[in-house]
């Protein structure tokens, strides 16, 4: 699996943006997760199962524009065998443009991490949550800083987003601090010590 470059990574926001803005009426809105090594005909054989469910739709409305999303999701998915590293995303249905009015659209995503398990969703909004998961930074780098009887640690994300905490660690103090601070310790002693710094500052 290759990682998402920044500007990517942009763009697929700016995708995200736009599915959810779409509005549909009552459950007009089909999202649909594929998790990498599922077969598409699985994926089809299952929305034409819905296909036919959605004859049972008591608003003539809705179960037009359901049956048309599904079928739109399936003209999408002709063009595959089986779905990219990742998997595939699919949105299609009717989203309100006024009062009685609605557009057809339909938007095919790779997401940036691998579908976890297949999902199949009518709605009035698509379903975007898991997308925004794989999205969120997951690297985060921490720093420690003793000072006498005070503590600073800090946290910084890959976002850059940071947040700090100074606290008085007098209870969690390590002994390999005090070697260090008399000098004379071997490199193995003071590497003893450094490590003792670090796990009493978790």
């Amino acid at each position: 699996m290759s990682e998402m470059s920044g500007m990517d990574k942009y763009k697929f926001r700016r995708a995200l943006e736009q599915i959810e803005e779409a509005a549909g009426r009552g459950t007009e809105l089909v999202s649909v997760y594929i998790p990498p090594g599922r077969p598409i005909s699985d994926v089809t054989n299952y929305l034409r199962a819905e296909l036919s469910q959605s004859s049972n739709i008591k608003s003539a409305s809705t179960r037009k524009h359901v049956t048309q999303a599904i079928e739109s999701a399936i003209q999408r998915l002709r063009s595959y065998r089986m779905p990219p590293a990742n998997g595939l995303v699919v949105f299609t249905g009717h989203k309100q443009i006024g009062a009685d009015q609605t557009e057809m659209v339909a938007f095919v995503l790779e997401p940036p991490e691998p579908v976890a398990s297949f999902l199949y969703r009518c709605d009035s909004k698509f379903y975007t949550a898991p997308l925004h998961e794989m999205l969120a930074e997951k690297d985060v780098y921490g720093l420690v800083v003793m000072t006498g009887a005070r503590r600073r640690s800090a946290s910084c994300g890959a976002n850059g987003s940071r947040s700090s905490r100074i606290s008085n660690p007098r209870c969690r103090r390590s002994i390999g601090w005090a070697v260090r601070a008399r000098g004379g310790s071997s490199g193995a002693t003071t590497s003893r010590s450094t490590s003792g710094i670090r796990r009493s500052a978790t």
